[in-house]
C-alpha cells in the first residue's frame, strides 16, 4: 500500500524553498559611504614660484600609509573639463602623497625610503628612469600637496605650501586634492630679432623651430623629505652617453601665412616656442626654418634653415633660460651680395634661475 507523505514535512521543505529562492533575488544595497578605496580626485594644480606654462597633461601619484607604511600608486589624467583619477585612499587614514609628471616621462620608476630609514616618516626617494633627454613638455614632481572640502574651494591661486605632502583620508565621494608641481627639467625659451640695417632691407618670418640632441636617455633621482621644501640640490640627473641618430622634436610649426613668427628689432620680444631638456645636457641643436621677403612683402627665399649650436653646460635643474636669435649679416652695404638673402644668425643668452 502507498504511503502518504506527511504533511507537515511537505510545509517545512516549501518553507526553505521560499525562504532561500526571495534571498537569492534580493538585492542588498551596497554603501558606498563605507566602500575601501574611495576614489581621490584632482582638482586644482599650480606651480612653484617662477614656474611657467601649463601643469602637466598627467600625473603619477605615489600615495603612502602612515599607519602601515604601505603605498599604492595611480594616475591623474588631464581631460577636457576635468581630471580623471585612478587613486584612491582609504576614510579614516593618514597619508603621504608623491609623484611626477607626465606620468610616461620615462619607461620605468620605482622608490626607496629616504636614506636607508626603516620608515617612509622622513620623506621618500623616487628613480625615473629612461628619460628622453630633450622634450616638448616640462618633467615635473610634486612639491606640495592641499586637501580641500569642495571642488569649488580649488581656484587657480590657491595656496599650497611647498613640501607639505599631508592628506587625510576622507568618506566615499569626499575626497579633493590640489597639487604644487615643481619643474625640474630645464627650459629653453626661444626668441628672435633683426639689426635695425637688415630690418630696413628684408623682413624674416619664421616657420618652424625644432630642437635635436644626439644623445640617449637619462635618470632622475629625487630625494623628496617631508615638511621642506624641495630644492634643486635634492634632484639630480645621470649624464647621458652619445647617439649617433638624434632625438628630434618640434618646438614650434605653422603652414599658413599668418600663423608664421615675423622678426621684428624688438629686444623683448615674445617667445616663439619653449622646450624642456635634462639639467645634464651638454648642448643641444636649434633648426629654424623660416622665409625671406623684400620690403614690397615679395616671397624672395623659402624653407630657409638655419641650425644653431646650444651650449647648455651652465643651465641649473629647473632653471629657465631665453635664448635670443638675432639675425646679423656681414655686408649690409652690397645689397646684391647673397648675405641679404642668406643672413647669419647670431645668438644671445639670458639665464633666468
Amino acid at each position: 500500500m502507498r504511503r502518504i507523505p506527511d504533511i507537515r514535512f511537505i510545509v517545512v521543505l516549501l518553507t526553505v524553498w521560499l525562504l532561500v529562492g526571495c534571498s537569492g533575488h534580493e538585492d542588498v544595497p551596497e554603501d558606498p559611504v563605507n566602500e575601501p578605496g574611495s576614489p581621490l580626485k584632482l582638482v586644482s594644480g599650480t606651480r612653484t614660484a617662477g614656474d611657467e606654462g601649463d601643469v602637466t597633461s598627467s600625473v603619477h601619484v605615489y600615495i603612502v600609509s602612515k599607519t602601515d607604511q604601505t603605498i599604492t600608486e595611480g594616475d591623474f589624467v588631464k581631460g577636457a573639463t576635468e581630471w580623471t583619477s585612478t587613486a584612491n585612499v582609504n576614510a579614516g587614514i593618514d597619508y603621504w602623497i608623491y609623484g611626477f609628471a607626465p606620468k610616461d616621462a620615462g619607461t620605468s620608476a620605482s622608490y626607496v625610503k629616504l636614506e636607508g630609514a626603516s620608515t617612509y616618516d622622513n620623506g621618500i626617494r623616487l628613480s625615473v628612469n629612461g628619460i628622453a633627454p630633450i622634450s616638448g613638455q616640462d618633467v615635473s614632481l610634486v612639491a606640495g600637496v592641499r586637501q580641500v572640502d569642495t571642488e569649488a574651494e580649488a581656484t587657480a591661486d590657491i595656496a599650497i605650501t611647498d613640501g607639505s605632502y599631508d592628506y587625510s583620508g576622507r568618506t566615499f565621494g569626499n575626497n579633493f586634492v590640489c597639487l604644487l608641481m615643481k619643474r625640474v627639467f630645464s627650459c629653453i625659451a626661444i626668441r628672435a630679432k633683426v639689426t635695425e640695417e637688415y630690418s630696413q632691407m628684408r623682413t624674416i618670418k619664421i616657420k618652424g623651430m625644432r630642437l635635436k640632441a644626439y644623445y640617449g636617455s637619462v635618470n632622475m633621482a629625487a630625494n623628496i623629505r617631508n615638511s621642506r621644501a624641495m630644492a634643486s640640490g635634492d634632484i639630480s640627473f645621470s649624464s647621458p652617453a652619445a647617439a649617433a641618430t638624434p632625438i628630434t622634436i618640434e618646438l614650434f610649426s605653422a603652414t599658413a601665412g599668418d600663423d608664421f613668427k615675423t622678426l621684428t628689432t624688438d629686444d623683448m620680444a615674445e617667445d616663439i616656442c619653449q622646450g624642456y631638456l635634462a639639467a645634464s645636457l651638454p648642448d643641444v641643436i636649434l633648426e629654424t626654418t623660416y622665409n625671406i621677403y623684400d620690403t614690397e612683402g615679395n616671397l624672395v627665399r623659402e624653407d630657409c634653415k638655419a641650425e644653431n649650436k646650444l651650449s647648455l653646460s651652465a643651465l641649473g635643474v629647473g632653471q629657465r633660460q631665453i635664448i635670443t636669435l638675432t639675425v646679423d649679416p656681414t655686408y649690409l652695404y652690397q645689397l646684391s651680395e647673397p648675405d641679404a638673402d642668406n643672413p647669419n644668425v647670431k645668438i644671445s643668452t639670458t639665464v633666468t634661475p
